[in-house]
């Protein structure tokens, strides 16, 4: 008797563990549906990062383009600035000759007067 009881007992535990585990465990169909899902994410996931290095590598491309265009900014604002120095001093220049010019005629009317 001891030992049936002890049998059923043993039973009625490892039915109640099965069960359990059945509670637990979720279908074959449910973890075919939950691989398929990570597969899509994963697909998903591929294609982005995908995307996103070449976003980064077009990104770099334009960062040198632009470091390019301020090295050329930077060279023609100092060509513009020796451009204007030089035309400050012809115009100053101009009108020296200018003043000089209009005196030399009032001399030469004065003296022909």
């Amino acid at each position: 008797m001891i030992l049936e009881d002890q049998y059923k007992n043993a039973c009625d535990e490892l039915a109640e563990k099965k069960e359990h585990i059945k509670k637990v465990r979720p279908s074959t169909a449910q973890i075919r549906k939950d691989n398929q899902q990570v597969k899509v994410l994963e697909n998903q996931l591929d294609k982005c990062l995908v995307k996103y290095n070449n976003l980064q590598a077009d990104n770099k491309t334009l960062r040198k383009e632009i470091d390019v265009m301020r090295k050329e900014q930077k060279n023609q604002n100092r060509v513009n600035k020796v451009y204007n120095h030089e035309l400050r001093v012809t115009n100053e220049k101009a009108k020296k000759l200018n003043t000089t010019t209009f005196q030399g005629q009032r001399v030469s009317e004065e003296t022909n007067n």
